[in-house]
């Protein structure tokens, strides 16, 4: 995260209150206590056609919590929206608890993390112009990893003052606390032995646990969270003192009822779903497959679900697969004999969005089929439905086997741009067919539905918050193994203007 022109909207200090003051730790054991009566924060199900509201502090908690000291705590993430949306739940969950929170991400997620009410900033390059640039992702993590490095850097020549760096905006923002992502562990760490400010890693797959040694074993000791549930990762963790396996950080995915009306932007899955019988699923998320053309993996698809003889809702994603199916549903594709063939399939037996929340969605199909990403994996899972992964990158070759393993879908071995239709086709179908797939996917989601991973890891982060950070003995463990933190913080006194937030 090497510095550049700064955003003209920088973070402002924000008043911490005076000397006197501290953060009021047993308001948070009182919310607690009223969370235990209320639904664990994860486990609600969207009613179908219904409207998923945010989730209210309980009563007399901001009462509570107004008069006293709020804690900074930093969230840094630069991916794509399988990675964000994991910090902007447990961004949110924090803000619940009245720390004031700043999600620092890439440019393309801000109104994302704007629209679920987290305060955020652009640090990080557009990831989805990065992965459009290398032509999508590949089979090789190294190589991914170098090359989106190199167009990120030329994205910022591109658009020079489209962000802060990292660096400036913690600067600027002063936390207590600093949340990140392996791939965010740079910027964090930085700041951490500038300022004293420790920085606690969240990992969402295995892979990182290799290539991002180095936070596992730095000191002074922190927590350290792996948000993945042990419903589908159950090996034993590395051995580090304060590792958690918290679960996974549930989002649940706000629906507007009027986009079911009539001119609504659901309101034709909606009509959809009525008209026959429950369909595919079929996503592949913020992923591009390297070698693989988005009008490949649209044929991909049709010719697999039309060899089944049944319908399928295909969401766009990155691929923008919709806009690619309408225009050939329209007519506008190929002039061949299957090109047509395949055009009045899709404009049957097809139905294309550019995203669907899951939660309304998954439980009304039969099967899905998707790239394998952590989230995604347990989002079906957590509908209860059999799948079939076709993993592209990184953690989703690990993601495909543990499928197998769990009994619940088929993980295919090869990636995307090497698996034929017939393969694909094939492999739908043994979910289709497979009472033993469609038990233990129903088993693991009753599992799942019990688990809630981001309240166990606001517990965590309170309790290194209250026990040693407040206390002043994390900051003097730090100084004792480092000396003096050299940077220095700026002056409340700023003038820095106002991060965008969404509060």
């Amino acid at each position: 995260d090497s510095p550049r022109g700064g955003k003209d909207n920088a973070v402002r200090a924000l008043p911490q209150g005076g000397a006197d003051e501290a953060f009021d730790f047993d308001a948070l054991d009182a919310l607690d206590d009223s969370l235990a009566a209320a639904p664990a924060l994860g486990s609600r199900a969207v009613p179908p056609h219904g409207s998923a509201q945010p989730l209210a502090a309980p009563a007399g908690f901001v009462s509570m919590m107004s008069q006293s000291k709020r804690l900074r705590i930093a969230l840094l993430v630069n991916g794509s929206r399988g990675d964000v949306q994991p910090m902007v739940v447990l961004g949110r969950a924090l803000q619940q608890r009245k720390y004031e929170v700043l999600l620092l991400v890439n440019a393309n997620h801000e109104e994302f993390c704007q629209a679920n009410c987290v305060r955020s900033m652009a640090v990080f390059a557009d990831m989805h112009w990065v992965i459009e640039n290398i032509g999508g992702m590949g089979t090789n993590f190294i190589d991914g990893t170098r090359k989106g490095k190199a167009a990120a850097e030329q994205w910022f020549r591109d658009n020079p003052s489209s962000c802060m760096s990292a660096q400036d905006a913690l600067e600027d923002f002063q936390p207590d606390l600093i949340i990140c992502q392996a791939t965010t562990s740079g910027p964090s760490l930085h700041h951490e032995m500038h300022f004293g400010v420790p920085a606690i890693p969240v990992y969402l797959h295995r892979t990182c646990f290799e290539y991002f040694q180095a936070h596992l074993e730095i000191q002074p000791d922190r927590p350290r969270l792996f948000a993945v549930s042990k419903v589908v990762d159950s090996e034993e963790l590395p051995d580090c003192k304060d590792f958690y396996q918290t679960g996974d950080f549930l989002y649940e995915e706000r629906i507007n009822p009027m986009d079911f009306a009539k001119g609504g932007s659901l309101a034709h899955v909606k009509e959809f779903l009525g008209s026959g019988e429950p369909p595919i699923y079929i996503g592949w998320g913020s992923m591009i497959a390297q070698g693989l053309p988005q009008e490949d993996m649209l044929q991909l698809a049709l010719k697999a679900v039309r060899s089944t003889g049944k319908r399928a809702v295909i969401l766009g994603g990155w691929a923008r697969l919709d806009v690619l199916g309408q225009k050939l549903a329209e007519g506008k594709g190929g002039s061949s004999e299957e090109d047509q063939q395949l055009a009045e399939f899709a404009r049957t037996k097809i139905c294309f969005a550019p995203a669907i929340p899951h939660a309304w969605l998954l439980p009304q199909c039969c099967a899905a089929v998707h790239h394998g990403g952590i989230g995604t994996m347990q989002a079906v899972l957590r509908a209860g439905l059999p799948s079939v992964i076709t993993p592209i990158f990184a953690d989703q070759f690990d993601n495909s086997r543990c499928l197998e393993a769990l009994g619940a879908g088929v993980g295919l071995k090869d990636p995307l741009p090497m698996i034929s239709w017939q393969q694909l086709a094939s492999a739908i179908s043994r979910c289709l067919s497979s009472k033993a797939m469609r038990a233990e996917a129903r088993k693991a989601s009753f599992k799942l539905q019990g688990e809630s991973g981001v309240h166990v890891a606001t517990r965590i982060i309170d309790n290194f918050m209250k026990e040693e950070v407040a206390t002043g003995k994390w900051k003097a463990s730090f100084t004792e193994l480092r000396g003096e933190p050299m940077g220095r913080q700026v002056s409340e006194g700023s003038c820095a203007p106002k991060a965008h937030e969404s509060m």
